[in-house]
């Protein structure tokens, strides 16, 4: 994959639009960029089993695909915990979309070691801590 669709990549799994998976299509996976009431989606596909897919625009129903969350897009375990991380801080009132710097911050721990080292300055536990850990090792 070229510089450029792997910078495409990254900022659309940066932002909030709508990361789908297409059902007639085996492990293929895009983000919604056009989508009408009823109607057909635009998907920007960024990974399938068929590689002449990847990179491209597609048009499909609402009935050919499904919603995907993070932990569902083959994220690794490192992902998953930085997933948990932002979902936990926002229960407590710790992050919300105020603090965006603080989120990029978290997303760019290169390592579980930072991870660790981001939400001990946000005072949490070792035991909440594991709880963020836990579903990532299973």
């Amino acid at each position: 994959m070229s510089k450029f669709f792997n910078e495409v990549k990254q900022v659309l799994e940066r932002s909030s639009i709508k990361h789908v998976r297409v059902i007639n299509k085996n492990n293929t996976y895009g983000y919604i960029l056009r989508e009408s009431m009823g109607g057909p989606a635009m998907v920007y596909v960024v990974s399938s089993d068929e590689p002449d897919m990847v990179n491209q625009m597609i048009g499909i129903g609402p009935d050919e695909m499904e919603h995907v969350e993070p932990q569902e897009q083959n994220a690794g375990p490192l992902d998953v915990v930085k997933q948990n991380a932002v979902m936990y801080l926002s229960q407590k009132g710790l992050l919300d979309e105020t603090n965006q710097e603080k989120l990029e911050q978290l997303i760019a721990c290169p390592c579980m070691n930072t991870v660790e080292t981001f939400l001990r300055k946000h005072n949490l536990t070792d035991s909440e801590i594991l709880n963020i850990v836990r579903p990532a090792i299973r």
